[in-house]
């Protein structure tokens, strides 16, 4: 298994700036058993309050998940695959995350907004 997460930040507008971050999570899996297996893939994304000061909006599911968890474990998706031998397949979603550049996120990969 190997996940990779690209990250991009924009920021527009003159006055009141906003970020922008793009997010594309790409998790590779490979099956080297000589056998078919079936792997459960869960992936965390984020999730907001309904004030609006944070607004996320979902982009494409390659493939799309078997299961997106809403009660009591929010941002919960999960896939399942089944491999055959030496099989290699590729799971990716998008997501972006725009907010005020006024406000700092809590729980943000590095801490927050580096100011």
């Amino acid at each position: 298994v190997m996940r990779n997460v690209e990250r991009e930040r924009n920021t527009r507008g003159l006055i009141w700036k906003d970020y922008d971050y793009n997010y594309t999570v790409v998790t590779k899996l490979v099956n080297r058993r000589k056998r078919p297996v079936t792997i459960d893939l869960f992936e965390r994304v984020p999730t907001v309050d309904k004030d609006g000061q944070v607004k996320l909006s979902s982009g494409a599911f390659r493939p799309n998940p078997t299961q997106w968890y809403d009660k009591g474990k929010k941002g919960l998706l999960r896939w399942r695959l089944t491999l055959a031998p030496g099989e290699k397949k590729s799971v990716s979603h998008e997501y972006r995350v725009t907010y005020r550049t006024k406000y700092r996120l809590v729980g943000h990969e590095e801490g927050g907004v580096k100011w």
